[in-house]
């Protein structure tokens, strides 16, 4: 009995390292176009991306479309649209409506 503790133990031991990289590895296997956005909020908007709120992409005319609103560590927020071939996405800056 003890030495199927001593196993059980080994083993787990042994998996914990599998799983944390197979969990780090998922967790940054982002589509392209996401870092391209981040590092272009990056230079462009000194933004630091903590949250992608909406993400999408598609079809639009037969061209690949990428669409998103983003939350930088600052708290400012986002709307980013790329239409294929364009380079760079375009970004507009979300702001407060008053009515």
């Amino acid at each position: 009995m003890a030495g199927s503790n001593a196993v059980r133990r080994m083993l787990v031991f042994m998996m914990v390292p599998l799983f944390a990289a197979s969990l780090a590895m998922a967790q940054s296997e982002n589509p392209a176009w996401v870092e391209e956005l981040e590092n272009q909020l990056a230079i462009s908007h000194e933004c630091k991306v903590v949250e992608f709120l909406i993400m999408h992409e598609g079809q639009l005319g037969g061209r690949d479309m990428y669409t998103a609103r983003v939350r930088c560590a600052d708290r400012r927020m986002y709307d980013a649209y790329k239409l294929e071939p364009q380079e760079e996405f375009l970004i507009k800056q979300c702001e407060v409506v008053v009515c």
